[in-house]
């Protein structure tokens, strides 16, 4: 989800509790979002490609001692991200992750799955950010096209000897 459009469903619900929630398991009340970073990745991908995109996160601290303590409300959430949108400046078409984690559990990152209302709840789903090749995706998504998996923008196919020094599979290409 795009930053611009988490805040946008986020405004008409800002006299909700703001609960994060993954596969059913969720932060405890009184957490903390200890900061809300941008981030700029520059990638080469497995066909040669240069990718470029920036990330708005959004790291939470699942404090285990606030037991008393009430979920945050969205209109504080909303307040800490204008706030750092005024000092850092937020890039809206930034894609948003979430960084969840605690005194025992490694912060993990998540991206948007879904939003709901539960009662005086505004419940955020979020799922782990998963591994993937990104060229496959998007021969996936072009299918229909003429697009060629793993083909950088000239069309020529990359050799995995040409990136790596074992030997390419039987094909000689990355991502078949």
């Amino acid at each position: 989800m795009r930053a611009m459009d988490l805040v946008t469903q986020l405004q008409p619900n800002s006299d909700k509790r703001l609960v994060l929630e993954c596969a059913g398991r969720r932060i405890r009340p009184g957490y903390h979002v200890t900061e809300i970073k941008t981030a700029s990745f520059r990638s080469l991908d497995c066909g040669a490609r240069l990718r470029q995109w920036e990330e708005v996160i959004v790291q939470l601290w699942d404090v285990a001692d606030e037991r008393e303590r009430e979920y945050m409300p969205v209109r504080k959430f909303l307040g800490i991200w204008r706030k750092v949108e005024s000092d850092v400046g937020l890039n809206g078409h930034a894609e948003v992750k979430f960084e969840w984690g605690d005194a025992t559990n490694p912060a993990v990152h998540y991206t948007f799955a879904s939003l709901r209302v539960e009662g005086d709840a505004l419940i955020v789903s979020v799922e782990p950010v998963r591994a993937t090749c990104k060229l496959r995706d998007d021969w996936w998504l072009a299918q229909g096209s003429g697009a060629v998996c793993c083909a950088p923008a000239d069309g020529a196919m990359i050799g995995l000897d040409a990136i790596r020094s074992d030997p390419p599979d039987s094909a000689g290409v990355c991502c078949r």
